[in-house]
């Protein structure tokens, strides 16, 4: 029998049980959840992110109460600060500097 080779060493051997594509899968997948897990609890001196990006009470999450009145330190002049129905400071004050320590002591204050 000529041209039929009957050793079977040119069959292609698979050492892996899973496809590439799947063992892919799997290592992105485990990363996830141990960056999910990372982010939730933190490590040693790393603090927990997962509470700090939350919307109701983390980075995002607005105080509705503004303070009625304030003294702040370093003003010249009383400054006026007025919220509309929206929310949105006006600011009213005779000096550019006292506007922008008004401005800055609010935008603090409000944590936005």
């Amino acid at each position: 029998m000529e041209g039929v080779c009957s050793s079977n060493l040119h069959k292609r051997t698979n050492f892996f049980p899973l496809s590439s594509m799947k063992f892919f899968n799997i290592i992105c997948l485990v990363l996830a959840v141990a960056w999910t897990v990372f982010l939730a609890r933190g490590y040693k001196n790393f603090p927990a992110l997962g509470p700090m990006l939350e919307v109701h009470r983390g980075v995002w999450a607005h105080r509705s109460v503004a303070p009625e009145s304030a003294t702040i330190a370093g003003l010249k002049k009383p400054v006026t600060v007025t919220l509309d129905a929206s929310g949105v400071p006006h600011f009213f004050a005779h000096d550019e500097s006292d506007l922008f320590m008004a401005q800055g002591f609010l935008s603090s204050t409000l944590g936005s």
